[in-house]
């Protein structure tokens, strides 16, 4: 029997970074990863694709700002990065998020398989005041583990990476399907992370310790 596309199974690892560490959106905060995100990508089995979630001034209102197709390349990171010293007008904007698949969505759906990688960043700035907020950024990293120990390696590598880099307040990784059925579908996709949040029904930025925050299926 096939294997349904929620069942793939992988190697996830949530990340909850300090909001004092040099933001990831950032022109040096990019340039530290970006090696082992190339590394990644081209271990995937197609083209990966990247998008950014950002808002940018329009007369007195702020609007979306259209980036086009972007990829893991020099000129997409020269459209989305927060590069003040060549693009100083980007001071204005407000970061969301990034996100990237490997392969893209289109192929994963075109093809009924989940990707080989999934990469993301949310500024949790974005929605609260600086003082209120007690992790910052917050960060989904997921390799499939079918596609052998060299690339979970490398998946893993880039975790503890990340950690580091942003000096993580907690750091928690396990194997997970990337979803569970659910009705006709599935929930819970390691996918949906991002918008949806790792978190139980109540306010993602509490008092420490941030793992009693957390649904216990994350966990």
């Amino acid at each position: 029997m096939a294997m349904l596309l929620y069942e793939r199974q992988y190697q996830l690892h949530i990340i909850l970074g300090n909001q004092k560490s040099p933001s990831l959106w950032m022109p040096q905060g990019w340039r530290n990863i970006e090696k082992d995100l190339q590394k990644i990508s081209e271990a995937s089995r197609g083209a990966t694709s990247l998008s950014s979630l950002q808002y940018v001034p329009d007369g007195e209102h702020m609007r979306e700002a259209k980036f086009g197709r972007m990829s893991l390349s020099p000129n997409s990171y020269k459209k989305w990065v927060h590069d003040y010293g060549n693009f100083p007008e980007r001071k204005q904007w407000k970061f969301h998020s990034v996100e990237m698949w490997s392969p893209g969505r289109t192929t994963c759906a075109k093809e009924n398989l989940a990707p080989d990688f999934v990469f993301g960043i949310v500024n949790e700035d974005y929605y609260l005041r600086p003082q209120l907020v007690t992790f910052n950024p917050f960060v989904v990293v997921a390799g499939a583990l079918d596609k052998g120990v060299e690339f979970v390696a490398k998946v893993d590598s880039l975790a503890a990476k990340l950690a580091k880099q942003t000096e993580c307040v907690l750091h928690i990784t396990k194997a997970s399907a990337w979803g569970r059925e659910y009705l006709s579908g599935h929930t819970d996709a390691i996918g949906d992370l991002l918008a949806c949040s790792p978190f139980k029904p109540a306010l993602a930025h509490a008092d420490v310790p941030f793992i009693d925050r957390i649904s216990d299926y994350w966990k």
